[in-house]
């Protein structure tokens, strides 16, 4: 396994990490996860350097950097949920896509194809990520409910359109992977 396989299989542990430290709710906890989280964000980034610079992409990679992506997004946001931070409406919309990405992508293993992250899916996870993010210091701030605590318009307004932008670009990439796969799904109906 390879430097760059072994930092996404990190992303599984520093999830599960970013959960139990979640679990418990405390300024320091709170800020621990958002440590971890922030781990697990840069070692997206990092993997992905590392494949593309040293030669080291593989079909390991292809397929479990993304799902990695997939479960680290998915328990932020459902953390973010119940702490109030996050609207549950967005969390239905991005997890329908990755659930949806990754049946694409399951389908297409099953016939012995690889669908790599595409430009708009890493745009789609810098913009989580950024949203996330700033959610998660909102929370590591101000615990459950953060949101509420905060009488600033400046700041609600830059998390609503970073949620606005978060959920479009998620729609819309997940659109554009059905497009360019529909060979894949119309040939199975």
């Amino acid at each position: 396994m390879n430097i760059a396989n072994k930092i996404t299989v990190s992303r599984f542990f520093l999830t599960v990490i970013f959960v139990a430290l979640a679990s418990v709710d405390s300024e320091i906890t709170r800020w621990a996860a958002w440590g971890a989280g922030f781990l697990a964000a840069m070692s997206d980034i990092l993997d992905g350097y590392l494949a593309r610079k040293y030669e080291l992409v593989t079909d390991f990679g292809k397929l479990m950097d993304p799902l990695a992506d997939k479960i680290f997004v998915s328990a932020a946001f459902v953390v973010l949920v119940e702490n109030e931070i996050v609207p549950a409406w967005l969390v239905i919309v991005v997890l329908s896509r990755e659930f949806a990405v990754t049946g694409l992508r399951l389908l297409a293993a099953q016939k012995g194809q690889v669908i790599s992250a595409a430009f708009g899916g890493k745009m789609k996870t810098l913009t989580q990520f950024l949203y996330l993010g700033s959610g998660g210091v909102i929370w590591g701030l101000y615990g459950r409910g953060g949101l509420a605590a905060i009488d600033n318009d400046y700041v609600h307004y830059t998390l609503s359109g970073l949620m606005i932008a978060t959920a479009v670009i998620t729609v819309y990439t997940g659109y554009e992977y059905f497009i360019k796969n529909k060979s894949l799904y119309l040939e199975s109906l």
